[in-house]
């Protein structure tokens, strides 16, 4: 998964071992690592300002990223107010729009309801 920030200056670059890689644009040189998913990444954004990345993982975890040093925000009031371009509003296996999804669902990654897809 690939993600430019909206000033262009970052590449993040998701990985299946959970983690993503900051790179600088345009060199692409790898800036940070950033680790603390343990299942592989389904959603990745930046924050408008390009100062916060957004991540959630397969197993329904939600990380917030400072771009600048690559750690992970664990002091939720840092990012209370952080408006990240995609939004999503349920996570995997934990899908709850019925009945805009079809009973078997277990995972939002697909859905077209809007629940599930970016808005």
């Amino acid at each position: 998964m690939l993600r430019y920030s909206p000033d262009g200056n970052t590449l993040a670059a998701g990985l299946r071992d959970g983690r993503i890689l900051l790179l600088r644009s345009p060199e692409y040189r790898v800036r940070n690592v950033c680790r603390g998913h343990r299942a592989p990444l389904i959603a990745l954004d930046f924050s408008a300002d390009s100062r916060w990345m957004q991540s959630n993982d397969a197993f329904g975890a939600l990380n917030f990223w400072d771009t600048a040093t690559g750690r992970c925000e664990t002091n939720a009031s840092a990012t209370r107010d952080v408006q990240v371009r995609a939004a999503y509003a349920c996570a995997p296996r934990l899908c709850t729009c019925l009945p805009a999804c079809p009973p078997a669902r277990r995972s939002c990654r697909g859905c077209r309801c809007s629940r599930c897809t970016p808005s």
